[in-house]
């Protein structure tokens, strides 16, 4: 057990420190993240890339067994994969040479999103321990569209009617709020992984926590160009990158591994 606590700290600061060297190095005038149709387009569709493969996980999980805590999980990121698609598309049909403008309410949102998806990750780990109960198909039908609909509708009225309706500053207010429960939810999430020894899906603490990490500073970031209306949400965009391939890792690494396949094998396949 001690052996593997100090493993998955080594990976938490390997990790976390080569990811936040590696955006600092890399952004610049021409940074990996540019605002060009084609670029927004590839970092989007890269973003739903890399929450697909845990999604994958989770949805062969629940082929096997629902319950409740594997919706939670996987409706953490079929959401976040559903809204970089939603970001991607209306760019895709725009035309010309211009650059897309990311706007006060474009990073709220962001903030919008980080939060539900921790507030997702939370209810995985908490509904881990509620008595198991058996769902009709129906029942299963049921309750997986109404998980998987409210987060979707809650952040598509929020986006679309209620922030462009809304003073400047009362989008700024509602951006404190979205972070502070992003805030609280990831580093809950470190927190109740250790606790529960025997998780429903398998996941690799080491990865889930530096992810977590990449998650807290990227919204910090995101928050403090909402407030000094700056491009410092650059850098927070690429950690989020490096934070939703270590999720992606933390799920698809142990999977493979209960699967028997080797260990160089496994993170090939990733």
């Amino acid at each position: 057990m001690l052996r593997g606590r100090r493993r998955d700290l080594a990976k938490v600061m390997v990790f976390v420190s080569l990811a936040v060297v590696s955006v600092v190095l890399t952004i610049g005038e021409v940074g990996i993240v540019s605002l060009s149709y084609a670029t927004r387009v590839g970092v989007h569709s890269l973003l739903a890339f890399w929450v697909s493969i845990p999604a994958a996980v989770i949805v062969l999980a629940l082929q096997h067994r629902y319950s409740l805590s594997r919706m939670f999980f996987g409706t953490a990121f079929l959401f976040a994969m559903l809204v970089q698609i939603g970001r991607a598309l209306p760019i895709l049909f725009q035309t010309g040479q211009g650059t897309v403008q990311i706007t006060r309410i474009d990073l709220v949102s962001t903030l919008i999103e980080f939060a539900v998806i921790g507030l997702m990750f939370v209810l995985y780990f908490v509904f881990q321990n509620s008595e198991e109960k058996e769902f009709s198909p129906a029942n299963r039908w049921g309750s997986a569209v109404l998980i998987i609909s409210c987060p979707v509708a809650v952040y598509s009225v929020l986006y679309y009617f209620l922030l462009p309706s809304l003073a400047s500053e009362m989008v700024t207010n509602l951006g404190f709020v979205a972070v502070l429960v992003a805030l609280f939810a990831f580093v809950l999430v470190p927190i109740l992984a250790i606790r529960k020894s025997k998780q429903d899906i398998p996941c690799n603490l080491g990865y889930i926590t530096s992810g977590s990490i990449l998650m807290i500073l990227s919204a910090a970031l995101v928050l403090t160009s909402v407030v000094e209306n700056s491009g410092i949400w650059i850098y927070a965009e690429n950690l989020r990158i490096a934070s939703f391939l270590l999720f992606g890792f933390s799920l698809a690494v142990p999977f493979l591994k209960n699967a028997g396949f080797p260990r160089m094998t496994r993170y090939a396949i990733v």
